[in-house]
């Protein structure tokens, strides 16, 4: 992975969407961010999930990734969403910018 021109993407992505961050900020989070040495990312964990549920207990293969996604969607309520971590910090987040990320649903 080439991580100079990941930073530079990130740092010109979040600039142009107005998230005004100083250099020495940005490289303070940037190194606060355990380094992990394989990335992945929801999708890589909706396959993997989708594998060891065919796999190992047999599950349709029409149950494609995408489906599993939208189970899980539909499964979290409201409640439980804001009770999530990674919400909470997004939130304080929104209430720290003064900015908003995650809209309520509908």
């Amino acid at each position: 992975m080439n991580v100079d021109k990941l930073d530079l993407t990130v740092r010109n992505k979040l600039r142009a969407a107005g998230v005004r961050l100083s250099k020495d900020e940005w490289t303070r989070l940037v190194s606060t961010t355990p380094n992990e040495p394989i990335v992945c990312n929801g999708k890589d964990l909706l396959a993997a999930a989708q594998m060891i549920m065919r796999t190992q207990y047999r599950m349709s293969n029409r149950y494609t990734s995408e489906i599993i996604a939208n189970m899980i969607r539909l499964s979290l309520d409201d409640t439980r969403f804001e009770l999530w971590p990674v919400a909470r910090r997004i939130r304080r987040w929104e209430k720290e910018s003064g900015s908003q990320l995650l809209n309520a649903a509908v």
